[in-house]
């Protein structure tokens, strides 16, 4: 619960940050704040994920919200990014700002509201071995086509939403469109 509220309420502090982007010379908060939401996105999502065995209430509970939860993310990538296209073209760009800060807030508050203890007793499993467990993870999706799938297609769209950042710069500066251009690229 604390690592997703405290990075919750710091993707806020850094979606904010996007409005002190007045010129060239301010770029670089951009890049920092854009890569400071992706970055502690990268702790909200598996303490996410490892809280649902804890909030479900039986087996099969569990196994629909772990399979929820996985589709979530395809849904967020196409449908949130088209509809926050379409929020900052309608609403323009500082708006967009905000509204992102303030899903940041509302999440945060949400998993403040939630009662059942998120984290379940930690048993001391040994010295952590990151690289070791990474080489192994490897190996078992070498041998299971559909875990070999799953992280390819994650890998694959990762690839593809950086790709499509630098398609948006390309409609708003050498195709003039500005932010309507750019909000609708990306519906």
């Amino acid at each position: 619960r604390r690592i997703i509220i405290s990075a919750s309420l710091a993707q806020m502090v850094a979606a904010l940050g996007m409005l002190l982007v007045r010129s060239d010379s301010t770029v670089p908060i951009a890049f920092v704040s854009v890569s400071l939401i992706a970055g502690l996105a990268a702790f909200v999502a598996p303490a996410a994920q490892a809280a649902i065995p804890n909030l479900a209430r039986n087996a099969d509970e569990n196994q629909t919200a772990t399979a929820l939860f996985g589709a979530m993310w395809g849904v967020m990538a196409a449908v949130g990014s088209g509809l926050g296209g379409l929020f900052a073209w309608a609403f323009k760009r500082d708006a967009s700002f905000v509204a992102n800060a303030v899903s940041f807030a509302v999440a945060a508050g949400v998993i403040a509201l939630v009662s059942i203890p998120m984290q379940g007793e930690r048993k001391n499993s040994g010295r952590m071995r990151p690289i070791a467990d990474t080489i192994e993870a490897a190996r078992f999706a070498r041998k299971d086509k559909v875990v070999l799938a799953l992280l390819a297609s994650k890998t694959t769209a990762s690839i593809g939403m950086g790709v499509l950042g630098i398609i948006v710069v390309f409609a708003r500066e050498e195709l003039n469109g500005g932010d309507a251009g750019s909000g609708l690229l990306l519906t």
